[in-house]
């Protein structure tokens, strides 16, 4: 599974995406595809983590970059601020989703994975339908 964007919620779709990743060791770390406008280039636009409560945060690509990432090659990408962590869940969307998809990415910042996560895009996730991973 590959990192991509279903509109702006981050997922892992199966098979590589033709997006290109621009990273550093303490940026942003931006994705160049299809999808939104950011800095007048069409399609460019940065991965966000969004605190909704002590335990996770959702991921979103947005026009504007507002998290710092260490992401070096054969390193895991890993949330630089407060609170920092590279822990990422991966969650099984609903049956009765009928949105882009399988799994839909989430930083746990705090212990276990919440009993229930919401999505930036609507869906309300069961916890037990995710499975803890790294992004390398």
């Amino acid at each position: 599974y590959y990192l991509d964007s279903a509109g702006k919620v981050a997922v892992l779709v199966k098979g590589q995406p033709l997006e290109a990743f621009t990273y550093s060791s303490s940026g942003p770390l931006g994705l160049w595809g299809p999808a939104q406008t950011a800095n007048t280039c069409p399609g460019y636009f940065f991965l966000n983590a969004n605190q909704k409560t002590a335990l996770y945060a959702t991921l979103t690509f947005d026009a504007v970059a507002t998290t710092k990432w260490n992401a070096t090659p054969g390193g895991d990408l890993t949330k630089l601020v407060a609170p920092t962590s590279s822990t990422f869940v991966a969650c099984k969307r609903p049956t009765t989703s009928t949105k882009a998809g399988d799994y839909v990415l989430f930083l746990v910042t705090e212990g276990n994975v919440p009993v229930t996560l919401d999505s930036d895009d609507g869906d309300s996730i069961v916890g037990t339908s995710c499975v803890k991973t790294k992004i390398h």
